[in-house]
Protein backbone atom coordinates (compact mmCIF):
# COMPACT_ATOMS: atom_id res chain seq x y z
CA UNK A 1 0.00 0.00 0.00
CA UNK A 2 1.20 3.88 -0.89
CA UNK A 3 0.84 4.82 3.01
CA UNK A 4 2.94 2.39 4.47
CA UNK A 5 5.76 2.65 1.30
CA UNK A 6 5.52 6.59 2.17
CA UNK A 7 6.18 5.56 5.78
CA UNK A 8 8.82 3.17 5.52
CA UNK A 9 10.80 5.78 3.34
CA UNK A 10 10.19 8.63 6.07
CA UNK A 11 11.38 6.47 8.72
CA UNK A 12 14.45 4.83 6.48
CA UNK A 13 15.37 8.65 5.65
CA UNK A 14 15.25 9.51 9.46
CA UNK A 15 17.72 6.20 10.54
CA UNK A 16 19.84 8.11 7.50
CA UNK A 17 20.01 11.37 8.95
CA UNK A 18 20.44 10.07 12.42
CA UNK A 19 23.21 7.66 11.23
CA UNK A 20 22.57 3.99 12.60
CA UNK A 21 25.41 3.98 15.37
CA UNK A 22 23.87 7.20 16.96
CA UNK A 23 20.58 5.09 16.71
CA UNK A 24 21.74 2.42 18.47
CA UNK A 25 23.41 4.41 20.96
CA UNK A 26 20.18 6.17 22.09
CA UNK A 27 18.52 2.57 22.06
CA UNK A 28 20.52 0.86 24.40
CA UNK A 29 20.08 3.91 26.62
CA UNK A 30 16.90 3.72 26.86
CA UNK A 31 16.83 0.31 27.27
CA UNK A 32 19.20 0.59 30.09
CA UNK A 33 17.08 3.20 32.04
CA UNK A 34 13.87 0.94 31.48
CA UNK A 35 16.18 -1.92 32.77
CA UNK A 36 17.12 0.42 35.80
CA UNK A 37 13.48 2.03 36.64
CA UNK A 38 12.00 -1.86 36.24
CA UNK A 39 14.85 -3.53 38.51
CA UNK A 40 13.87 -0.93 41.43
CA UNK A 41 10.19 -1.54 41.25
CA UNK A 42 8.82 -4.11 44.17
CA UNK A 43 7.46 -7.22 42.58
CA UNK A 44 8.65 -6.90 38.67
CA UNK A 45 10.55 -9.55 37.26
CA UNK A 46 12.17 -9.09 34.28
CA UNK A 47 12.79 -11.77 32.12
CA UNK A 48 14.90 -10.73 28.98
CA UNK A 49 18.72 -10.90 28.45
CA UNK A 50 20.57 -7.69 30.65
CA UNK A 51 23.36 -7.30 28.50
CA UNK A 52 22.90 -4.72 25.67
CA UNK A 53 24.29 -7.12 23.06
CA UNK A 54 21.46 -9.74 23.78
CA UNK A 55 18.23 -7.84 24.67
CA UNK A 56 17.69 -6.24 21.00
CA UNK A 57 15.47 -3.56 22.19
CA UNK A 58 12.88 -5.30 23.71
CA UNK A 59 12.10 -5.76 27.26
CA UNK A 60 9.59 -8.77 29.09
CA UNK A 61 8.39 -8.48 32.44
CA UNK A 62 6.48 -9.88 34.95
CA UNK A 63 4.56 -8.00 37.95
CA UNK A 64 3.61 -9.73 41.19
CA UNK A 65 -0.06 -10.15 41.96
CA UNK A 66 -0.95 -8.97 38.20
CA UNK A 67 -2.23 -11.57 35.36
CA UNK A 68 -0.54 -10.63 32.27
CA UNK A 69 -3.82 -9.86 30.25
CA UNK A 70 -5.34 -7.39 33.00
CA UNK A 71 -1.78 -6.12 33.14
CA UNK A 72 -1.56 -5.30 29.31
CA UNK A 73 -5.30 -3.98 29.37
CA UNK A 74 -3.81 -1.57 32.54
CA UNK A 75 -0.95 -0.77 30.30
CA UNK A 76 -2.90 -0.23 27.83
CA UNK A 77 -5.76 1.99 29.09
CA UNK A 78 -3.02 4.29 30.18
CA UNK A 79 -1.66 4.63 26.70
CA UNK A 80 1.63 2.52 27.35
CA UNK A 81 2.84 0.96 24.06
CA UNK A 82 3.49 -2.82 24.81
CA UNK A 83 2.25 -6.05 23.81
CA UNK A 84 1.73 -9.44 25.96
CA UNK A 85 4.47 -12.08 25.18
CA UNK A 86 4.32 -15.54 26.47
CA UNK A 87 4.53 -15.04 30.54
CA UNK A 88 4.75 -11.26 30.58
CA UNK A 89 4.60 -7.99 28.75
CA UNK A 90 6.87 -6.45 26.49
CA UNK A 91 8.47 -3.08 26.17
CA UNK A 92 10.15 -2.04 23.37
CA UNK A 93 11.15 1.70 22.81
CA UNK A 94 12.31 3.30 19.62
CA UNK A 95 15.73 5.22 19.60
CA UNK A 96 12.90 8.64 19.50
CA UNK A 97 10.98 7.26 22.72
CA UNK A 98 11.41 10.45 24.69
CA UNK A 99 12.68 9.86 28.21
CA UNK A 100 9.84 11.68 29.72
CA UNK A 101 7.70 8.82 28.27
CA UNK A 102 9.77 6.14 29.57
CA UNK A 103 9.69 7.92 33.27
CA UNK A 104 5.59 7.93 32.63
CA UNK A 105 5.47 4.50 32.07
CA UNK A 106 7.92 3.40 34.77
CA UNK A 107 5.79 5.77 37.57
CA UNK A 108 2.52 3.72 36.18
CA UNK A 109 4.18 -0.03 36.44
CA UNK A 110 5.64 1.41 39.77
CA UNK A 111 2.03 2.66 40.98
CA UNK A 112 0.19 -0.56 39.50
CA UNK A 113 2.75 -2.67 41.79
CA UNK A 114 1.57 -1.18 44.66
CA UNK A 115 -1.97 -1.01 44.22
Amino acid sequence: NMLGCMALEASLSLLEEVGMHEVQRQLNERMEHLQQGLSAIPGATIHSPREAGRRAGILNFTLDGWDQAQLFEALRQQQVVCAQRGAGIRLSPHFYTTGQVLDETLTLVSQLAGR
